[in-house]
């Protein structure tokens, strides 16, 4: 067994490359496993349906997840999403003229499964 370690960011499980850490030979991903972290993976089954499961806790240990039960067995696309447990957001708010610096953790929003790009005409520039 090879354990790739992608660090704590977002991992395209079809479109990103594993890589053996004493070869460096591409592999093949079976099944990500976590540690110490918050992780959450969102996945386009093959009927087209997108789903994301909720952020979870890895603690001090190496973390897996059954895909049969997750519902995530048949996928086309499937991304896996990590965050340090120490991420915070620092956060300052004005009331009555005062200002207060609060910090809280992140356990939220890191990305989507699909992102929606806009682009603008480029027109030429009349001088």
């Amino acid at each position: 067994m090879v354990i790739f370690n992608v660090g704590f960011s977002d991992f395209d499980l079809l479109r990103n490359e594993s890589h053996c850490p004493m070869c460096y030979s591409t592999i093949k991903g079976i099944m990500p496993g976590f540690n110490n972290c918050i992780w959450r993976i969102d996945f386009r089954k093959t009927n087209g349906i997108v789903s994301r499961l909720k952020w979870k806790k890895a603690g001090d240990e190496y973390t897996t997840y059954d895909e049969a039960q997750a519902g995530t067995a048949d996928f086309t696309r499937l991304i896996m999403h990590a965050k340090q447990l120490s991420d915070t957001r620092e956060q300052t708010i004005v009331s009555e003229g005062k200002e207060m610096k609060t910090t809280e953790d992140i356990i939220g929003e890191i990305g989507t499964i699909f992102k929606t790009y806009r682009f603008e005409p480029i027109y030429p520039q009349r001088w």
